[in-house]
């Protein structure tokens, strides 16, 4: 996405905010039908380690708390189960909200004190908890070391860390690209899958590209190396690496007689069959291929690797070198060292204010604030039509439920108009939208407010959140589709809007 800011105090904004930005975006609508059972196969895992592993201590009850749930309701299940003092803490309090009314709906007795705020500063007081969960979360964050630190500070001596499902970067990648997920992959992209080499061409955690679009850091390049320094010091009581193998990595860990030259044959082959397929669609969405020289020094790598792991002295040795050279998913179960008792007095180290029955602990910035507890706008939805009708025209909009339940305004014509209400602050324009593609070609879509601008090219169909400064005085924000060649792309119904948010922003200096 391109974007044009005249604002000198906008990127300090999304600088501090991003993440809390693109969660009110991406989790006002919750379409997931794998909550429930993978809050299930959380809680049994929680469970088996709490009644095999944990110490309890006398006199009190179970503390616990899971860290980025996302609308998951595991800390209700510990709480009903154990009766236990849970906490669950996220950087979207709607997801938080979503959490305990799908615990509810299920039957779900236990309840848990939701708190939204910054994984990398959590709220909590030293030593406190008994058991520290958090599934495919730490990766959301360019500190994974400071997350993890985060969470073994706030666990009591003795009390238990549970890392569930993260990624350890692969010194075998080239990591070219983010790709999509598998039922939406580009031609290019299924031909180096089916050669087995999309692994060692994109990540070797496939489908990361719909988390990207929505500003959401996906960093799948975490060294083995920086896990293990995380926990240096704890005992670790599991620690499973799954590794991530391909065709290439099969052939590479072959041996280090014929594997390397097998790996260099099936390498070539991959990258023949998806260079014909490079086209403006593909290359539009961020994709490429390696040169002569990368592709020489990452089959170089592989020779050395592979005799590396073929010389390991026992299984497990073996296990960690593979995931160190591929890739791998980790599952950990870390105990905190030290003796004592847990500490005294109320989770909190800090008071929180309260919205809708979630803390709210927000980022704090010395230069802008945003209202991420006033947001305008009313949600698209029919029982508001009317009330939508005042910020999408009819004569540009047309509101329409989609089959899986979710409402949307569709663009009627190529030019559309978003009407923003009389306003005292500047502000920050969140828009969830969802593209569809043409066949006659890749098309762009650009949104104005002023002098600022945003806009991004359309190659497949894919959700994606746009995000434009919208200064005080300006009453509308235009939406417009092309063709490369600049001319108006009159294709309706192309351009799906399912949340639209304002946020206002207050300077608290001059910029």
């Amino acid at each position: 996405m391109t974007s044009t800011r005249p604002h000198p105090l906008f990127d300090a904004a999304n600088a501090v905010y991003a993440a809390q930005l693109g969660e009110i975006a991406w989790h006002e609508i919750t379409v997931d039908p794998s909550i429930a059972a993978m809050t299930a196969e959380h809680t049994a895992r929680v469970r088996m380690a709490i009644d095999s592993l944990l110490a309890r201590e006398p006199g009190r009850p179970l503390r616990f708390l899971e860290v980025a749930p996302y609308c998951h309701y595991t800390a209700q299940q510990v709480a009903a189960e154990f009766g236990a003092q849970a906490h669950a803490f996220d950087i979207s309090p709607d997801s938080l909200r979503t959490a305990a009314r799908l615990a509810r709906e299920a039957g779900v007795a236990g309840e848990a004190v939701g708190t939204a705020g910054d994984f990398h500063d959590l709220p909590y007081r030293d030593d406190w908890f008994d058991v520290v969960f958090i599934a495919s979360a730490v990766h959301h964050t360019w500190r994974p070391e400071r997350v993890v630190a985060e969470m073994l500070r706030v666990l009591r001596p003795g009390g238990l860390l549970m890392l569930d499902n993260e990624p350890v970067g692969g010194r075998l990648c080239l990591y070219r690209f983010r790709s999509n997920r598998a039922e939406s992959y580009t031609p290019f992209e299924r031909a180096l899958s089916d050669h087995g080499a999309l692994h060692v061409v994109s990540s070797p955690f496939l489908g990361s590209r719909p988390e990207a679009l929505f500003g959401m850091v996906e960093n799948d390049r975490i060294p083995l190396a920086v896990w293990e320094e995380s926990v240096a010091g704890h005992e670790r009581l599991g620690w499973e690496l799954t590794p991530v193998v391909s065709g290439f990595e099969s052939a590479v860990e072959a041996g280090s007689g014929s594997g390397p030259a097998v790996a260099h044959d099936l390498l070539e082959r991959a990258l023949a069959a998806a260079a014909p397929l490079l086209d403006e669609r593909a290359a539009s969405l961020g994709f490429s291929l390696p040169d002569a020289a990368e592709v020489e020094a990452l089959l170089a790598r592989a020779r050395e690797l592979s005799g590396w792991i073929a010389a390991a002295r026992d299984p497990g040795e073996r296990q960690r070198r593979r995931a160190d050279a591929f890739g791998a998913a980790l599952r950990a179960l870390v105990r905190k060292a030290g003796n004592g008792r847990a500490a005294a007095g109320d989770a909190f180290r800090r008071e929180l204010p309260l919205d809708r029955g979630i803390r709210i602990d927000l980022p704090r910035d010395a230069a802008v604030e945003i209202g991420l507890d006033r947001v305008l706008l009313p949600t698209i939805e029919p029982a508001a039509a009317e009330a939508l009708a005042a910020v999408f025209p009819p004569e540009d909009w047309q509101l329409y439920t989609e089959g899986n339940g979710v409402h949307v305004e569709m663009n009627r014509a190529a030019h559309a108009s978003i009407r923003l209400p009389p306003r005292a602050e500047d502000g920050i324009l969140l828009l969830r939208l969802y593209t569809v593609p043409s066949e006659a070609g890749v098309y762009r879509v650009r949104l104005a407010a002023g002098e600022a601008a945003e806009s991004f090219i359309v190659a497949q169909a894919e959700s994606r959140l746009a995000r434009i400064f919208v200064p005080a005085a300006i009453d509308r924000v235009e939406l417009a589709l092309a063709w490369p060649d600049g001319t108006a792309a009159e294709l309706p119904m192309h351009v799906r809007a399912s949340v639209c948010r304002l946020v206002p922003v207050r300077w608290r200096r001059a910029g």
